[in-house]
């Protein structure tokens, strides 16, 4: 969660994936919240929610107060690992460059919205795979957040730059005012 976390304070992807027997999945997070890991993951303390939040994350010297995973033993083999790491570098790469291939699953709406973040279940038996988009949590904290953010900047953005017109606007007419005085001064002087 506090990858994910520094991802939307960076506002990069989340991309992440695992194993386990015979199937691997990747779950790639855009960088722009909506939904993001916070929103399909249950049972995370809210204590520590809170302390990962995304304004939060690049306050802290280290991360010791989340509590160790409880993973299960994987059981999978070198050949579902790396093509698991496989599928999350192009899922990279497709973003770096960005690949239209990755703006595919933008065609997942979810109550008229769409979902840039989604999972892939790859299963190495039958070599099938399947997509699905990740489901918006309307009360995730640090989609909130986020959104939160993104409106106060855009609010800077906008009055900065109706001050910047305002600036424009009375330097030109203080340009107009100057040329105007000048012609004055040039037809009093003939």
């Amino acid at each position: 969660m506090a990858v994910q976390s520094l991802c939307l304070n960076l506002k990069i992807p989340f991309i992440m994936g695992g194993t386990f027997a015979a199937s691997s999945s990747v779950d790639s997070f855009s960088g722009n919240g909506k939904p993001c890991f916070l929103c399909v993951t249950d049972g995370i303390k809210k204590e520590i929610i809170e302390k990962l939040m995304p304004e939060k994350i690049k306050g802290y010297e280290n991360i010791d107060f989340i509590p160790k995973d409880n993973n299960p033993v994987g059981q999978s083999n070198v050949f579902l690992c790396s093509t698991c790491s496989n599928f999350m570098t192009s899922m990279f790469i497709n973003h770096v460059f960005k690949d239209p291939s990755i703006e595919a699953p933008k065609r997942y709406l979810w109550e008229d919205t769409f979902v840039d973040s989604f999972r892939v279940l790859f299963y190495v038996n039958s070599f099938e795979s399947v997509t699905f988009p990740a489901e918006i949590n309307p009360n995730c904290p640090f989609c909130k957040s986020f959104e939160e953010e993104k409106e106060e900047q855009e609010a800077k953005e906008e009055k900065g730059e109706k001050e910047g017109n305002e600036e424009k606007g009375e330097k030109e007419g203080n340009e107009e005012k100057g040329e105007k005085e000048a012609k004055e001064e040039k037809e009093e002087r003939m």
